[in-house]
C-alpha cells in the first residue's frame, strides 16, 4: 500500500485540528445556547402553564368572590329573605352557577328557579343540616370546594364552593353555588395548551376533575399514565412520544392543572437551531479543508521540485548541472539552496572519481598485455624446457652408451680399433648434442631473464593500480562522509559511492594478490636462472669433457698399445658423464616445473588484471550516468 505523501498528512493534520477546533466552538455553543434556550423554554413553559392555570384560578376565583358576596351580603342584612331572590338571581346570572342557594341552622334553606321563582322553607321536606356541603362548610369554618356528587334533582356530577355565615358571633348558615362538571370540562378543555398538548384538572386525592376523555372523571390521573401520580414528574413517554409535565396549582383550591407538551413540538425551535449549526459546521468544516489542501499543495511545490531532482539523481539518470530556483526566503529556500550546494559538491565529486578511474582503466589495460605477454612467454619457455628434458634423456642415454662401449674396449681389446673410431664418432655426436643444449641452455637462461625482468615491470604496474585504488577508496569514502551529511537526500548516491568503495577494495585484494603471485614468480624466476646458470656450467663442462674425450680417443687411434690403460680411465669418465647427465636431467625437470608454475602465475595475473579492467569499466560506467 502506498503510503500517504507529506503534503496530504500536512493537510490531513491541518484540516483534522480545523474540525475539531470547529466541532469543539460548535459543542460549545450548542451547549451554551441549548442550556439558555432550554432554560427559555422552561421559563416559557413555566409562564404559559402558569398563565393557564391562572385562567381557571381566576374562573374559579370570580365563582369564590360571588359565593363569598352572598355570604358578606347575607351577614350584613340579616336572615331577610325578602332579599334573598334578589341577591340569588343576580349571583347565578352569568357565573356559570348550576344554582346559588343559602342554608340555615334552624332549618330554611333558600334557592332560585328561573321558571317559577319560587321561595320555600324546606326544614322538614329538606334537611339541608344534613347535606355533606353543608357539615362540611360548617366544620371547616372558611370558603371550600366539595368533591363531585350527584346531584339528587339533576342526577349531574356537580361540585358546591361553599362559604359558612356567622351573625351575631355565631355560625348561622352556609352561602353555597352548585357548579356541573361537564362546564368546569368546558372550561379546562377551552384553555389554550402549548403545543397542542392535554390539559387535566385534578384535587388534592389525584382524581381526574376535567379532561376531555369524559370517561376519566373522578379516575385516578395515573389512569392517563403512571407517572402523572408523582408531582415531581418532568418528562414522561406518552403515545409513543416523549411529553413534557407541568403542574400548577389552581388558586387556593388545593386543586391542580397538569399540562402535557409535546417535547417535539416545544423543542422545535431548539432542534431547528441544532440542525443550523450543524449544516453550517459541515459546510465550515468542507470549507476549512478545501483552504488548507490548496494552501499545503501551493506550499509544497518547492518540496515536490527537490522531490522529483533527488528521485532523478537516485535513479542513476541525474543531471548534475541541473540547479532549482528558491522561490522563498523561509525554510524551503533554505532547503533548495542547500539542495543546490549538494549537487554541486555531487559533480564535483564524480568528476574528481572519474578522472583516476579513467587511470585506473588505462592501467589496467597495460597491466593486462603484461600479463599476456608473460603468459605467452612462459608458454614458449615450458615448451624450451620440454625440449631441454628430452635432450637430456638422449644424452644420458648417450653416456651409457659410451660406458658400455668401453667395457667392450676393455675386453675386447683386439676389436679396439673398430671400438676406437666408433668412440671418436660417438664423442663427436655427443660434443654436438652437448653444443646444441649449452646453445638451448643460454637461450633458456636469457629467457628466464627476461622474465625476472618483466616481473619487475608487472611490480610497477602493480604498484600504479594499487595506488589508484587507495586514491579511489579515499575518495568513495569522501563520497559516503557527502552522502551521509546530505541524510535522505543522499542515500541514492550513498548507494553509488559504497558500490566504488566496494569496487576499489575488490581491486585492492586483486592487486595484493596479484603482487603475491608475481613476488613468488620473481622468486622462482631468481632460482630457475641460478639452477640455469649452474646447468650452463655443467652443460661446459661436459662439451669439455666431449673434447677430451675426442682428443684421447684420437691418441687411441695414434696409440693401440694404450687402449688397455685408457679404457678403464674413459670407462671411469664414462660413469661421471653419465652420473652427470642424470643430475643434469634432474634440474632439468625442476627447472620444468619451475616454469609451469610462471605460466600458472602469468595466466592467474592475466585473469586478475582482467578483472581489474572490468571493475574499473564497471566504476566508469556507473559514474557516466551522471551528467556533470
Amino acid at each position: 500500500m502506498k503510503s500517504m505523501s507529506l503534503k496530504h498528512k500536512f493537510a490531513l493534520g491541518a484540516g483534522s485540528i480545523s474540525a475539531v477546533l470547529l466541532l469543539a466552538l460548535y459543542l460549545l455553543i450548542s451547549s451554551i445556547s441549548s442550556s439558555a434556550i432550554n432554560d427559555l423554554i422552561d421559563n416559557d413553559l413555566d409562564y404559559r402553564s402558569s398563565s393557564v392555570s391562572g385562567q381557571l384560578s381566576g374562573w374559579f376565583q370570580r365563582k369564590f368572590d360571588t359565593i363569598i358576596a352572598v355570604k358578606q351580603q347575607v351577614e350584613r342584612v340579616g336572615q331577610n329573605p325578602e332579599q334573598f331572590r334578589a341577591l340569588l338571581r343576580g349571583s347565578t346570572t352569568g357565573q356559570d352557577f348550576l344554582d346559588v342557594y343559602l342554608g340555615f341552622e334552624d332549618g330554611d334553606f333558600y334557592f332560585t328557579d328561573e321558571e317559577t321563582e319560587a321561595r320555600f322553607k324546606a326544614e322538614n321536606s329538606y334537611p339541608v343540616r344534613e347535606r355533606g356541603w353543608y357539615q362540611e362548610s360548617k366544620q371547616q369554618g372558611k370558603l371550600t370546594v366539595t368533591e363531585p356528587y350527584t346531584d339528587a334533582n339533576t342526577g349531574d356530577l356537580v361540585l358546591t364552593i361553599t362559604a359558612p355565615i356567622v351573625l351575631n358571633g355565631r355560625f348561622a348558615g352556609v352561602a353555597a353555588g352548585d357548579m356541573t362538571l361537564v362546564r368546569l370540562n368546558e372550561i379546562v378543555n377551552a384553555l389554550e395548551v402549548p403545543g397542542g398538548g392535554e390539559a387535566y384538572l385534578v384535587n388534592q386525592e389525584r382524581q381526574v376533575m376535567a379532561a376531555e376523555n369524559r370517561e376519566l372523571y373522578l379516575k385516578p390521573i395515573s389512569t392517563v399514565h403512571a407517572g402523572l401520580a408523582d408531582t415531581q414528574t418532568v418528562h414522561i413517554d406518552y403515545l409513543d412520544s416523549p411529553y413534557l409535565v407541568t403542574h400548577s396549582p389552581v388558586g387556593d383550591t388545593g386543586w391542580s392543572l397538569i399540562m402535557l407538551v409535546p417535547e417535539k413540538v416545544i423543542y422545535a425551535p431548539l432542534n431547528r437551531m441544532r440542525n443550523l449549526g450543524l449544516t453550517f459546521l459541515v459546510a465550515a468544516i468542507g470549507v476549512m479543508v478545501a483552504l488548507v489542501f490548496s494552501y499545503v499543495h501551493l506550499q509544497m511545490k518547492p518540496v515536490n521540485r527537490i522531490v522529483d531532482a533527488i528521485k532523478e539523481i537516485a535513479e542513476g539518470e541525474g543531471d548534475l548541472t541541473r540547479k532549482l530556483k528558491a522561490a522563498s526566503q523561509d525554510e524551503l529556500g533554505e532547503l533548495t539552496d542547500a539542495y543546490n550546494r549538494f549537487i554541486d559538491s555531487l559533480r564535483n565529486l564524480v568528476q574528481d572519481i572519474l578522472k583516476p578511474m579513467q587511470e585506473l582503466h588505462l592501467s589496467a589495460d597495460k597491466s593486462a598485455a603484461l600479463a599476456d605477454s608473460a603468459a605467452q612467454g612462459s608458454q614458449r619457455q615450458v615448451s624450451a624446457i620440454d625440449s631441454l628434458v628430452t635432450a637430456m634423456n638422449e644424452m644420458s642415454a648417450t653416456a651409457q652408451d659410451v660406458a658400455k662401449n668401453i667395457a667392450e674396449t676393455a675386453n675386447f681389446s683386439e676389436q679396439a680399433n673398430e671400438s676406437a673410431h666408433t668412440g671418436e664418432a660417438e664423442v663427436e655426436r655427443t660434443k654436438a648434442v652437448m653444443d646444441t643444449l649449452n646453445l638451448q641452455m643460454t637461450d633458456a637462461t636469457q629467457i628466464i631473464h627476461q622474465l625476472r625482468d618483466q616481473s619487475e615491470n608487472i611490480n610497477e604496474v602493480i604498484s600504479v593500480i594499487s595506488s589508484i585504488s587507495d586514491q579511489t577508496n579515499l575518495l568513495a569514502l569522501n563520497a559516503s562522509i557527502e552522502a551521509a551529511r546530505a541524510g535522505e537526500a543522499g542515500r541514492g548516491f550513498a548507494v553509488v559511492a559504497d558500490e566504488v568503495r566496494s569496487l576499489a577494495s575488490r581491486t585492492q585484494e586483486a592487486t595484493n594478490e596479484i603482487r603475491t603471485i608475481i613476488e613468488k614468480l620473481q622468486g622462482d624466476s631468481q632460482r630457475a636462472v641460478g639452477i640455469m646458470d649452474k646447468s650452463k656450467q655443467i652443460a661446459d663442462e661436459a662439451t669439455g669433457q666431449a673434447d677430451l674425450a675426442k682428443n684421447e680417443l684420437a691418441k687411441v687411434v695414434r696409440n693401440m698399445t694404450e687402449i688397455a690403460n685408457m679404457a678403464t680411465q674413459i670407462a671411469s669418465a664414462a660413469e661421471e658423464q653419465s652420473s652427470v647427465s642424470e643430475e643434469i636431467n634432474r634440474h632439468i625437470m625442476g627447472i620444468s616445473e619451475i616454469a609451469n608454475d610462471t605460466h600458472s602465475g602469468a595466466e592467474q595475473a592475466q585473469q586478475e588484471s582482467n578483472e581489474i579492467r572490468t571493475l574499473a569499466s564497471a566504476v566508469a560506467a556507473a559514474l557516466g550516468r551522471f551528467k556533470t
